[in-house]
């Protein structure tokens, strides 16, 4: 208890002649140091956070990683589905072109 009121004494010594150069010396000296230490926490914690989320996103990565490699293999293409999906875009672009030479005559509502 004695250490904590004899700092607690100079600090507000150190404050109250704070007009003191020797004084503002030290003021000066205390609030850089202060500062440094916050800034060297905030890159700490900015370090630890930054390498949490990694793990976390490499975790994820070899869960992705292990439930696909345990699933069954893909069976391959149906031919008969891909041949009527190649059909529906053929389908689909004379559609377009036909659109483009004859658009549909449409009335305008604002008129």
């Amino acid at each position: 208890m004695n250490q904590l009121t004899l700092i607690w004494t100079r600090i507000r010594d150190t404050y109250s002649y704070r007009y003191e150069p020797e004084y503002l010396r030290t003021l000066a000296e205390n609030f850089w140091r202060a500062v440094l230490f916050v800034l060297a926490l905030v890159i700490v914690g900015g370090i630890v956070y930054g390498g949490l989320a990694l793990l976390t996103v490499l975790a994820d990565v070899s869960d992705i990683e292990n439930s696909v490699a345990s699933r069954a293999p893909v069976p391959g293409l149906n031919r008969v589905q891909l041949q009527a999906t190649i059909d529906g875009f053929e389908s689909r672009k004379v559609n377009y072109e036909f659109l483009k030479a004859h658009p549909p005559k449409v009335v305008d509502p604002s008129k």
